[in-house]
């Protein structure tokens, strides 16, 4: 069995240069790259948004409106160009556990927010505060 124990990666010509060979070989890409940028997993039932467990999140606020939040990044992108997914679930206690759904409400995303994200029951269409709801961005950090 071999195994590489480092602290840090660096490339080799520029810092953040790192190359990995796709598995059939024909295809590279930058490691960095392929990297979710932003992490969070919160808990926004009863209108008590708290952060369970993330990654480059300061905080999260809550909007004026149910189901609504805004990530705060710890360290900003390098633009507003970044890609995010998200998802909703379990409505609650007591709720039949349909699930929701995630969407982004507005172009409100800023280089150092998410911007305005919202979660739909699947069942109704409406703005549900869910016990689950996780993002992830995409892209490159300033």
């Amino acid at each position: 069995m071999s195994e590489i124990k480092v602290d840090t990666l660096t490339g080799k010509t520029s810092a953040g240069d790192i190359t990995v060979t796709s598995e059939g070989g024909a295809a590279t890409m930058q490691l960095q790259q392929g990297l979710a940028k932003v992490r969070c997993k919160s808990n926004q039932q009863n209108a008590v948004y708290t952060v369970i467990d993330s990654f480059n999140t300061s905080s999260l606020t809550d909007e004026s409106g149910v189901g609504q939040s805004t990530v705060v990044f710890t360290n900003n992108f390098a633009n507003i160009n970044f890609s995010y997914l998200g998802s909703g679930g379990d409505e609650g206690v007591g709720a039949s556990n349909n699930g929701a759904v995630f969407r982004l409400q507005d172009t409100a995303q800023t280089t150092s927010t998410s911007g305005n994200c919202e979660t739909l029951s699947i069942s109704t269409h409406i703005s549900v505060d869910t016990a689950r709801v996780n993002y992830l961005a995409f892209g490159d950090l300033a």
